[in-house]
C-alpha cells in the first residue's frame, strides 16, 4: 500500500515548483527500486538530504531522496523490487516521505527543474497509481 502526496508540478507556500511525487510514510518505511539499474553517486543537493541515484537502461534515473538510511552504494546494480533504503526526514522536508524524481537521458539527476514526471516513467513500467 501507499498513499500520494504532493504531485509533481504542484505550488504552494512550501514549494514553488515540486519536482517529483511524494509518498508520504512513517520513518523507516522500506524503499524498493522501481526498476533495474546501476547506482550512481547521491546527488550533493542539501535539499536531497540522504539519497539515492539509479541509472536504468533506457539513459534515464530516478532519484529517491529524504531516506533515514541507504543500503546501496555507487557501483551496485539493484532489480526491481529490490530494498535500497528507508524513509525518513533529512534534507529539506517538512515531514517522513519517499521523495522520487525522474530525470531522462542526458539530465544530471539532481538539476530539479530539468525533472520529468516520475509517474509518467511509473507508467511505462505497467505501474499507475493514485
Amino acid at each position: 500500500g501507499y498513499r500520494i502526496g504532493a504531485s509533481f508540478g504542484e505550488t504552494g507556500t512550501w514549494s514553488r515548483y515540486h519536482t517529483g511525487q511524494d509518498f508520504p510514510a512513517p520513518v523507516g518505511t522500506p524503499i524498493y527500486a522501481v526498476a533495474a539499474g546501476v547506482v550512481l553517486s547521491p546527488t550533493d543537493g542539501g535539499w536531497a538530504g540522504t539519497n539515492v541515484v539509479i541509472q536504468h537502461a533506457n539513459g534515464g534515473a530516478t532519484l529517491y531522496a529524504h531516506m533515514s538510511k541507504k543500503v546501496v552504494s555507487p557501483g551496485d546494480i539493484v532489480k526491481p523490487g529490490q530494498l535500497i533504503g528507508y524513509v525518513g526526514t533529512t534534507g529539506r522536508t517538512f515531514g517522513p516521505h519517499l521523495h522520487l524524481e525522474y530525470y531522462k537521458q542526458g539530465v544530471t539527476p539532481g538539476d530539479v527543474y530539468e525533472a520529468s514526471n516520475p509517474v509518467t516513467f511509473l507508467r511505462s513500467l505497467g505501474v499507475t497509481i493514485g
